[in-house]
C-alpha cells in the first residue's frame, strides 16, 4: 500500500486505473493498491448465492431509482449521512419482517 496523497495529480482520486491500481480514499489520504486478481479464488456455495443477491441487489437499485417517486421515497427512508443508493440496496439486502397475518377474509 503506497501512501499516494502528497502527489498534486492523483490527490483525493479514488478508484480503479485499468487493472493496475486501485486508488482509495480514508481519513483523506489517498492510498494505491494492486488491482485484485481473483482468477484464482474458487468461490464456495454461499459465497456465489451472496454475490448473486448482490448483483441482484444493485439491478434493482438502478431500476428503483430511475423512478422518481421511488427516490423520493428513499431519500426520506435514508439515515442521517446515508446515500439514497445505500439506502436502496440496504433495503433490498434485508429480509422483510412480517408482523402479522390475517388470514380472516380467506375461506
Amino acid at each position: 500500500m503506497a501512501d499516494a496523497t502528497g502527489n498534486v495529480i492523483d490527490r483525493m482520486v479514488h478508484g480503479a486505473f485499468g487493472k493496475l491500481f486501485i486508488f482509495r480514499v480514508r481519513n483523506k489520504k489517498t492510498f494505491m493498491y494492486p488491482y485484485p486478481d481473483y482468477s484464482k479464488v474458487i468461490w464456495s456455495r454461499l459465497q456465489k448465492e451472496n454475490r448473486r443477491r448482490f448483483r441482484d441487489a444493485m439491478i434493482w437499485a438502478r431500476y428503483t431509482l430511475n423512478d422518481a417517486e421511488k427516490r423520493k421515497f428513499y431519500q426520506h427512508k435514508a439515515r442521517n449521512g446515508q446515500s439514497v443508493w445505500n439506502a436502496v440496496v440496504a433495503d433490498y439486502m434485508k429480509s422483510p419482517r412480517i408482523d402479522l397475518i390475517n388470514a380472516g377474509d380467506y375461506t
